[in-house]
């Protein structure tokens, strides 16, 4: 009996023993297994969201309506699988909430007090709902600095293939008006002269540029320089003007906070080096050769550096085009002229693929809408709309000062909003445009991501793994 007890009791421990042994075999299985589909789900997430930026979304809107419907379809079922998976993520809605918000009583307000409520609300619909998406896509997939990091190549890759297929474009004019007509039919007569990849809208794409080059900050290695060099390069080839002094005043702003942490060492000089040689051998090329858009210009002289260097724009009153002060006056007098609410969305400056004759509208009395988004938004939403709009952008720019950032972090979310402050003196397609979603998201999240990396590790560690420009 005693010996059977014994046997028992062996058998138990031996039981225990293998058990034991089990236990941590078995449990990194299944972390891996609980943690895949996360990391999957991320990844997917930066990619859709970077297929938006990169412009290969228009290709989808001329393709098919149904895989316009299944990217939205995805994209929303993606969303849900990480917010289950990840209910950590959900932090990240709140320091969107505010641009969130606003964007939600511009829709309504602006519905409500269009004369053409039955025509716009399917639109507007479809806008807010892309705005949400992108909103709670960015803050939700990008939750720390590795995220943040991912997505910086990611949009580095998208903006290499933009300036990449602009210089073909350059080279290749026909093609070039064939594929910004395919992208959207106001796109064709600017591709002779100002290419711009696959956004089509060369003001548009020198801002994505600018915002690859300054997310190449959070990235290190061969692949930041040639997303920078893209961007420049890139940036050029658009000849818009608001983006070139944009870039120039950032490179000024930047040089003067970095001169003295510079150190000329033999790597650093040659990068600078090669990267300067191949920026003016490139241009060199571009205005000399014969086969260009630059000598097939009616207009005598380079005509991009011409165009660049003329900040009165006098060559557009020359050809009876309106400057960007002139559109400003024209909208700003338009706005004031109607009631303290607005004229409604879509109803002041009339939006041409809902096929509104309406002879009252910006449009069709000057030709051109507005060029500011500071004008759109009065004369679409009245006082009532501006005011809360520039006020929900001053509540985000100020994080840049009640936010405790690094420097180099501080000083890099200072010139991101400094460039979309300024976009919107240029471009009204602020608040419409898919890829411009994206931007802003980034604007409002950003100071989550580092702020919550500023205080993680020791001072001396965190330092040190901060990516450098």
């Amino acid at each position: 009996m005693q010996a059977l007890q014994i046997n028992n009791i062996e058998k138990k421990l031996k039981q225990e023993v293998i058990n034991q042994e089990l236990k941590p075999h078995g449990q990194p299985k299944l972390h891996v297994t609980s943690s895949f589909f996360p990391q999957f789900l991320n990844y997917a997430l930066l990619a859709f969201v970077t297929f938006i930026y990169s412009g290969l979304f228009f290709l989808l809107v001329n393709i098919s309506p149904i895989l316009l419907y299944a990217f939205y379809v995805i994209m929303g079922l993606l969303l849900l699988g990480y917010f289950s998976y990840n209910k950590e993520s959900r932090g990240g809605l709140v320091w969107v909430m505010p641009y969130f918000m606003w964007s939600g009583f511009y829709f309504l307000w602006g519905t409500l007090v269009s004369p053409y409520i039955g025509v716009v609300v399917p639109e507007v619909f479809r806008m807010i709902f892309r705005t949400w998406l992108v909103l709670i896509a960015v803050s939700v997939m990008l939750s720390d600095r590795r995220k943040l990091q991912q997505f910086a190549r990611f949009i580095q890759v998208a903006a290499i293939f933009n300036a990449l297929l602009s210089e073909w474009e350059t080279l290749a004019p026909e093609a070039a008006r064939n594929l910004a007509a395919s992208l959207h039919s106001n796109f064709a007569k600017m591709a002779d002269y100002r290419p711009a990849g696959l956004w089509g809208d060369p003001n548009e794409a020198s801002f994505y540029l600018l915002l690859a080059l300054l997310l190449s900050k959070w990235i290190k290695g061969p692949l930041a320089w040639a997303g920078r060099v893209a961007s420049v390069v890139g940036v050029y080839l658009t000849v818009s003007r608001s983006g070139t002094y944009m870039l120039v005043i950032a490179a000024l702003v930047y040089l003067i906070f970095k001169i003295k942490d510079f150190r000329f060492k033999l790597l650093n000089t040659a990068i600078f080096t090669t990267i300067l040689t191949l920026l003016l051998s490139l241009s060199l090329f571009l205005m000399m050769s014969e086969e260009t858009k630059l000598n097939s210009n009616p207009l005598e002289g380079q005509w991009n550096l011409a165009r660049l260097m003329d900040f009165s724009e006098s060559a557009n009153q020359d050809n009876s085009e309106y400057s960007r002060s002139s559109l400003a006056t024209i909208g700003i007098n338009r706005a004031l002229a109607y009631d303290w609410y607005g004229q409604g969305i879509f109803s002041y400056q009339e939006f041409k693929d809902l096929n509104l004759v309406d002879p009252n509208t910006m449009v069709n009395q000057v030709g051109v809408g507005a060029h500011n988004v500071y004008v759109a938004v009065l004369g679409e939403t009245g006082y009532v709309g501006v005011f809360t709009y520039v006020l929900t952008l001053l509540y985000g720019a100020s994080r840049i000062l009640t936010v405790p950032l690094a420097k180099d972090d501080r000083l890099c979310l200072a010139l991101l909003w400094g460039m979309y402050l300024w976009l919107g003196f240029s471009l009204h397609l602020s608040l419409s445009s898919f890829s411009l979603i994206i931007y802003v998201a980034l604007l409002y999240h950003l100071p989550k991501i580092l702020r919550s990396a500023e205080g993680s590790g020791p001072p001396a560690e965190s330092e040190s793994k901060r990516a450098k420009c």
